[in-house]
């Protein structure tokens, strides 16, 4: 693990639009815990896209330990994250859909059944003893 620091992080989504990231200066040493909080739409996820590498950002730079990781692609930033809700990534709402859950049923533990599926496709359900 090491030292994550934001030096004057900037986004913007276009010229002449307001700043959705102004001047933002973090530093997050090796063992500290961080929580973003704050209302909607202040930019709480658009600064943990722009970390992880899933937004570019329009200036300043992300220093991961000595490297400065701004340019690079996510997957060599070494980094992870792991939201509480589907609602900011609506095209995983079929994964929550797809999971498994035991129901409360009469047939016997460890047995499968199919039921529909909400999008008319056949999900096998196993009944948990």
């Amino acid at each position: 693990m090491a030292t994550l620091e934001l030096r004057n992080v900037n986004k913007t989504y276009g010229a002449g639009l307001p700043d959705t990231l102004k001047n933002i200066e973090l530093s997050i040493k090796e063992g500290e815990f961080l929580i973003l909080v704050g209302p909607s739409g202040c930019g709480k996820s658009t600064l943990m896209n722009c970390i992880a590498g899933l937004e570019t950002i329009t200036g300043g730079a992300i220093m991961i330990g000595d490297q400065d990781v701004s340019g690079m692609s996510p997957k060599d930033r070494d980094i992870a994250m792991v939201f509480q809700s589907y609602a900011l990534y609506p095209n995983h709402e079929r994964a929550r859909e797809h999971r498994v859950r035991p129901e409360n049923s009469q047939d016997e533990p460890g047995r499968h059944r199919r039921r529909s599926h909400p999008g008319g496709q056949a999900v096998a359900d196993r009944t948990l003893a």
